[in-house]
């Protein structure tokens, strides 16, 4: 049964303006950041236990309240939370700069949009709406692309943001954004492994079998270069299924395992209004891992596969 979320999206455009404004400033304060990751985590507590009152899951939603259901889980996060704002910052600098006071009145946002962008003039101001894609863009991109909008380069421009949506980083992230919507049941049984018999066995070995489980899954689909990945807002694991595989040694598996519920265990760093996950004392006992020089080259050589 496909399930309707009436105001998810109405609640992302709301959410996204009050994001837009939030990144004018030039440091966000702690109350301000607070604020709007609880917002955002009340709307993914609204919308599940609406779905739990209709005896189903997130995951049967239609395509446009699941995806808006994604973008919330996403921006729920700290550390993506920034991203977003950094990105928006970034722009909104860029169109600054331009001298044409046309192209000054510009409001950019962010949003779980299908399409890559779409720019609509709206009562003096025309408002440029990218996909959360390019929450990952640099400064360069953006520069690159209001250049060639300035000079209503229309052609220029959507081939610079068909170029980045295609780069390795881009795909990466998307498929970050996918994981964020819970499949109907979990996914820790693989093709060849077992993640919840892995993580027992890394949980038992490293961690004295202390560590609480997360929520275990297989990512939906075979990754190019990040083979894990752990969402801190939701105690949510993912291995990449390109691991799922009989070529691909066990202890690499169990390693991914092992670096995964370190960020669980270590947390988040904050130093120079900044977020670290993979700090000093991560990292150390990271290279505690036995054959982590083999791991490393696995890695390395199943990253060169994927990008033939």
């Amino acid at each position: 049964m496909t399930l309707r979320f009436n105001g998810i999206i109405a609640a992302s455009t709301r959410h996204s303006h009050e994001l837009s404004a939030l990144s004018q400033q030039s440091e966000v304060d702690a109350t301000s950041l607070s604020r709007v990751l609880g917002e955002a985590q009340q709307i993914c507590q609204t919308v599940e236990t609406e779905c739990l009152r209709a005896q189903s899951s997130p995951a049967h939603l239609d395509v446009r309240s699941k995806e808006a259901y994604a973008w919330f889980v996403l921006l729920s996060e700290e550390s993506h939370l920034r991203l977003h704002l950094q990105a928006l910052r970034d722009a909104r600098q860029v169109v600054e700069e331009w001298p044409s006071k046309t192209h000054r009145m510009a409001d950019v946002q962010l949003l779980p949009l299908r399409s890559l962008w779409r720019a609509t003039p709206r009562r003096g101001v025309i408002e440029h709406r990218f996909s959360e894609l390019f929450a990952i863009a640099d400064r360069q991109f953006w520069q690159s692309f209001f250049q060639a909008f300035a000079r209503q380069q229309t052609t220029v421009s959507r081939r610079l943001l068909r170029e980045f949506a295609n780069t390795d980083d881009a795909l990466e992230w998307m498929a970050a954004i996918e994981e964020c919507i819970p499949a109907d049941e979990e996914a820790a049984a693989g093709r060849v492994r077992d993640l919840d018999a892995i993580f027992n066995r890394v949980n038992e070995r490293y961690f004295g079998g202390a560590m609480e489980r997360p929520q275990i899954a297989w990512s939906r689909r075979p990754t190019r270069r990040v083979f894990g990945h752990y969402q801190f807002a939701r105690d949510r694991l993912t291995v990449s299924r390109t691991l799922d595989a009989d070529a691909v040694p066990e202890y690499v598996v169990e390693f991914i395992m092992f670096h995964e519920l370190l960020h669980k265990k270590h947390g988040l760093t904050k130093a120079s209004n900044r977020l670290y996950a993979h700090t000093a004392a991560f990292r150390t006992e990271e290279r505690s891992f036995p054959l982590f020089k083999e791991v490393q080259q696995e890695l390395s050589k199943l990253a060169r596969q994927r990008r033939r």
